[in-house]
């Protein structure tokens, strides 16, 4: 049996692809658009590996335009404009 010290760690909370693509397009204020074809390259360079991998999944949904329209607040009532 190895000798040493075992580590366990936690997932960072709040952390995840959904988040990071929550907080990149909050950070984007008024430059965020409820279109994802005008934003899929701009979140891209700033999301990790794991949330562009994660969003390439996603895409394949059939409602994935409407579904980010609403998450990306922007554009209507309670949204940027």
């Amino acid at each position: 049996m190895p000798e040493g010290a075992v580590v366990f760690a936690a997932p960072e909370p709040n952390s995840g692809p959904l988040r990071e693509l929550s907080d990149c397009m909050y950070n984007m204020s008024e430059a965020r658009s409820p279109d994802w074809g005008q934003m899929r390259d701009r979140v891209g360079d700033r999301l990790s590996d794991e949330a562009r991998t994660v969003l390439a999944a996603a895409e394949q949904a059939v409602d994935f335009g409407a579904f980010f329209k609403g998450f990306a607040r922007a554009g209507g009532p309670g949204g940027v404009s």
